[in-house]
């Protein structure tokens, strides 16, 4: 949940809503008190099928990763920008991947070095917020929405506790 959370929040907005979840959630490499590895399946509303793989047991500083798998081709987004672009423009043609579509986002990753992080993003999102309530109107980001991603993480939980699948409403 303390990190994970972010990037089950952007596969939702990528992907949209998950119908059911299906996890193993487990302290595998270190003696403490929370899952430290977790994997879960889901099947998204749209009938898409998604795997979260999340761990704090694995090499520090490891780059979080988006695998976009479709009929068409592969798009995959991480820490750094997107770095394979890889879409055909029907289904009987093999997708290529496309530099001139993969972007660099030149950023450090804050994964090994918390303290590296900056902040502009936050910034950003604390203006808005701000700007927000001074206009009175809805900002960016709604708190409808984080609250699916903690939704489904509850449901991993759930899910990881009961040994069974656990559907989201």
């Amino acid at each position: 949940m303390n990190q994970g959370v972010h990037g089950i929040d952007l596969l939702l907005w990528i992907m949209g809503d998950v119908q059911s979840v299906y996890a193993k959630a487990e302290a595998k490499a270190r003696d403490i008190e929370v899952e430290d590895t977790c994997v879960a399946l889901l099947t998204f509303k749209n009938g898409a099928f998604g795997v979260i793989e999340g761990t704090t047991s694995s090499n520090p500083g490891e780059i979080t990763a988006f695998h976009l798998h479709g009929d068409r081709g592969t798009i995959i987004l991480d820490d750094h920008g997107i770095s394979e672009w890889a879409i055909a423009p029907d289904t009987s043609t093999v997708a290529q991947n496309d530099p001139a579509q993969c972007v660099s986002l030149k950023a450090l990753s804050t994964a090994s070095d918390p303290r590296a992080m900056d902040r502009a993003g936050h910034q950003a999102q604390v203006d808005d917020l701000c700007m927000a309530i001074a206009e009175n109107r809805e900002p960016m980001v709604v708190g409808a929405s984080a609250r699916k991603a903690v939704e489904l993480i509850l449901a991993i939980y759930e899910s990881s506790k009961t040994g069974k699948e656990v559907r989201l409403r």
